[in-house]
């Protein structure tokens, strides 16, 4: 069966979307820290040409002298006046290619904590030594890298280099409504699928407005002018500036990009028309900067390290959560690894891991079903489903599949991050006609659903609906079920609002009679030979 991604906007938006409502989308808009004290590092086009937005010194250190809009807007994004993480410390060099290591190794020197990468080698699609080289920086260095999917939406998809490392988080563009940008990146080459989760996740990318930049406005048409403000450059630093506000205020996480990288895809949200657990062009979802701090604030983690004397017959992560009733828990798993490619350069390279897997159990030790998606890759995500009426506690645990793979260290993280609320269908419905409501789940996706009162079948509730589940978010909708919608209907009893009684026995109520049916109060009238159909 064909996989669909999440909604691509072929047509590009023309909303503009102004950096304080991007903030809003992913929010940190009322963050209570700044990114204090964090060193971020910008490998990027040059300088920024416009130092406006960095008034109090926010650029504490640059080594070199090109200047470059482009990096002004990612600069901006990050820090400064109107940036996510306005009191972190900006250290910027240049993505030359020539310079490549030297600039990054300057950037290591400084002590930097997070580096954003909004640039790309290459068309990529490959495991390439560019970018199994800062895998193994990452890995040395205990460092966050953050890379731009890529802007080869529009042509061959291929996610750039260096993001097709396995410990990157590559990051993907959304417009002001929640769809994938056109031209976001998000393909992998057959040798490589399934086992590099392309992209992590995505921001927002598309129209981005910042003030005292060079920013677009629309022709008298309306259609967009052609501007610089749309990219995967720009949705890249909303997750690097959202990382430093996460290591302020957890500090730990400043050498556990295992930890950062299994929160942030633990507790993405999840896209209007995402019904995938890893979307193929939205990866785990959009960024969600209150659920990780809702995550690491319960302590809903765990990390380890496995060395070639780990013993491959035990499980080497355990982790007890407990799930509330009506509800789900998505877990991430993530295994920053080393393989050992130390030069920089176009050479492609197969892929060889130590592989691990996942199992939930009950609290009496029994396999329980979970969905899981990326087992033969370093990432892996899941989910747990609640369906009772009470709390539920399980044990997730990791265990190696096979042999440890290499002599060097693996650092494992696992994060969960349970649901803050029941997703439903129940309010509020619009009205379509006699035979569908639309319904709006409170994760703001919404579905075409029969509100039906059946009198058998399913998981009956207290009006004798049954569990559906909601195709946006992943949990569970109480809505009814949907009638055959090429069906011809004979109608024999009506309400004067319209509700009315099928043949079986089903009654179909409009929303101005759910409450006097619950008081039994509901009269229906016949009314022979009526049609209903779709």
């Amino acid at each position: 069966m064909q996989i669909e991604t999440a909604h691509i906007n072929e047509d590009k938006s023309l909303k503009l979307l102004p950096i304080e409502s991007a903030k809003e989308m992913i929010s940190v808009n009322n963050a209570k820290y700044s990114g204090k004290g964090i060193k971020i590092g910008i490998m990027d086009g040059g300088i920024p040409d416009n130092l406006t937005n960095f008034s109090k010194g926010e650029i504490v250190e640059t080594n070199c002298e090109t200047t470059s809009q482009h990096t002004t807007k990612v600069a901006s994004i990050v820090g400064g006046t109107f940036g996510i993480a306005p009191e972190s410390d900006l250290y910027i060099t240049s993505n030359k290619f020539p310079k490549f290591v030297t600039n990054l190794e300057w950037l290591l020197t400084k002590g930097v904590d997070v580096i954003n990468m909004s640039f790309g080698y290459g068309y990529g699609g490959k495991y390439a030594g560019y970018s199994a080289y800062v895998d193994y920086i990452i890995w040395h260095n205990y460092i966050s890298i953050v890379k731009s999917a890529g802007n080869r939406g529009e042509t061959d998809k291929k996610i750039t280099h260096p993001g097709m490392g396995l410990n990157i988080f590559t990051v993907g563009s959304v417009d002001a409504e929640k769809n994938i940008s056109d031209y976001s990146s998000y393909s992998v080459d057959d040798s490589v699928s399934g086992m590099i989760m392309k992209p992590t996740l995505v921001a927002p990318g598309e129209n981005i407005i910042i003030p005292n930049t060079l920013n677009s406005e629309l022709n008298v048409d309306g259609t967009a002018i052609e501007n610089d403000n749309s990219g995967t450059s720009y949705s890249a630093p909303m997750v690097t500036g959202t990382i430093a506000l996460l290591m302020e205020e957890f500090p730990r996480l400043m050498k556990y990009p295992e930890v950062i990288m299994s929160t942030l895809i633990a507790s993405a949200s999840y896209l209007p028309n995402q019904t995938e657990l890893w979307d193929p062009a939205a990866g785990s979802g959009l960024l969600n900067y209150e659920g990780a701090r809702k995550l690491l604030s319960d302590e809903n983690y765990i990390d380890t390290i496995v060395t070639s004397s780990t013993n491959n017959t035990s499980s080497v992560l355990n982790k007890t959560i407990t799930v509330p009733a009506d509800t789900y828990a998505d877990y991430s798993f993530v295994n920053i690894f080393n393989h050992n490619v130390t030069t920089f350069s176009n050479s492609v390279y197969e892929l060889n891991f130590t592989k691990y897997q996942i199992s939930i159990c009950d609290s009496s030790n029994n396999i329980v079903d979970s969905i899981q998606v990326g087992t033969n890759s370093n990432t892996i995500k899941g989910r747990i489903v609640n369906n009772s009426t009470k709390s539920q506690v399980y044990m997730i645990k990791v265990e190696m599949n096979g042999d440890k793979v290499g002599s060097f260290n693996e650092y494992l993280g696992l994060s969960i991050y349970i649901a803050p609320h029941i997703h439903d269908y129940r309010a509020p419905y619009k009205w379509i006609d006699l035979r569908k409501h639309t319904a709006t789940c409170r994760c703001e996706s919404t579905i075409q659903q029969g509100h039906v009162v059946s009198s058998g079948g399913g998981t009956l509730l207290a009006v004798g609906t049954r569990y559906k589940t909601c195709l946006q978010c992943g949990g569970n909708a109480e809505v009814g079920f949907i009638i055959n919608p090429t069906a011809s209907v004979e109608v024999q009893y009506v309400t004067e609002n319209g509700s009315y009684i099928l043949p079986n026995g089903v009654i179909v109520l409009v929303d101005e009679d759910i409450e006097a049916y619950m008081n039994q109060t509901l009269l229906f009238q016949k009314k022979n030979n009526n049609q209903i159909t779709e």
